[in-house]
């Protein structure tokens, strides 16, 4: 996995960075055994014989620095996708992992770190993260060309990486303010992403989680023991999930059906403690 990185500074304050590089996914178990979607009264099928997809990325990223703590980046971004990941129509109705061919991938990323003072909140700063990418492909059971399939998992990830999730708009909030002198902290976020297109041989998927918001308190006040209170998804979260079902393979036959899901996520109320002991 070759890498080449370029980095330019023409003042204290500005970077400038030019990235190229082979990268391999990693493989999920669960893509190479089958198993029963009792949700859905279907199989999902293996392929002991899949590959991980691979890429050439190429990237060009602004750095600009506007104060001390205060730093933002703009990424531009392209990859050549080798060996995609999918799903193989085996017949009209079953389907399992495999790949489908080249695909490729563009965007542009957001990052940034604002400080808040300014705003008389001491101590606190918004970090800010957004995505925006399109994609394509060759569709195994149309021929045409269509974005890249995302995966069905449900619920909105604590990291980053939920953005890279084949979703056409994503973006991440945080917010934190810390007290020194009576150590504590409290803050929270939010968390958005556009629908996520998943594609099966004879049907047509689209999730829709919504926004999520959560916030905390924290503090170290008592025996160096860090207690943090959470309270996730602040306010009710409506995820949806619409499904195309079609008489024999998507866009080549007649549509059989639709099918809705909406569920709503409450609130979570978590305590945690860490320390050493």
């Amino acid at each position: 996995k070759p890498e080449l990185l370029m980095a330019y500074s023409s003042s204290p304050t500005r970077q400038y960075r030019l990235r190229f590089a082979r990268e391999v996914s990693q493989l999920n178990f669960d893509e190479f055994v089958s198993s029963t979607i009792f949700e859905d009264d279907d199989l999902a099928l293996g392929n002991p014989d899949l590959k991980p997809e691979a890429a050439w990325v190429a990237e060009v990223a602004h750095e600009r620095r506007l104060g001390e703590f205060t730093v933002v980046t703009l990424r531009a971004f392209h990859d050549w996708i080798s060996d995609v990941e999918d799903l193989l129509p085996l017949s009209d109705t079953f389907e399992a992992p495999g790949n489908i061919g080249n695909g490729r991938r563009w965007g542009m990323e957001f990052e940034g770190t604002f400080p808040l003072d300014r705003l008389a909140l001491v101590g606190a700063r918004l970090d800010v993260k957004a995505r925006w990418q399109d994609s394509t492909v060759t569709d195994p059971v149309t021929g045409d060309q269509r974005v890249l399939s995302s995966n069905t998992q449900d619920g909105v990830p604590s990291d980053f990486s939920y953005l890279r999730n084949e979703n056409r708009l994503a973006l991440a909030v945080d917010f934190r303010q810390d007290f020194e002198v009576s150590r504590v902290a409290w803050g929270g976020s939010l968390k958005t992403r556009t629908h996520r297109p998943f594609f099966r041989v004879n049907e047509f998927e689209v999730l829709n989680e919504g926004m999520e918001v959560n916030t905390f308190i924290e503090t170290t006040r008592w025996l160096g023991i860090k207690i943090r209170f959470e309270i996730n998804r602040l306010f009710d979260v409506y995820d949806t999930r619409n499904r195309i079902l079609y008489v024999g393979r998507r866009g080549l036959s007649p549509e059989d059906g639709f099918i809705e899901r909406s569920r709503e996520g409450g609130r979570e109320l978590v305590l945690r403690l860490k320390g050493t002991f």
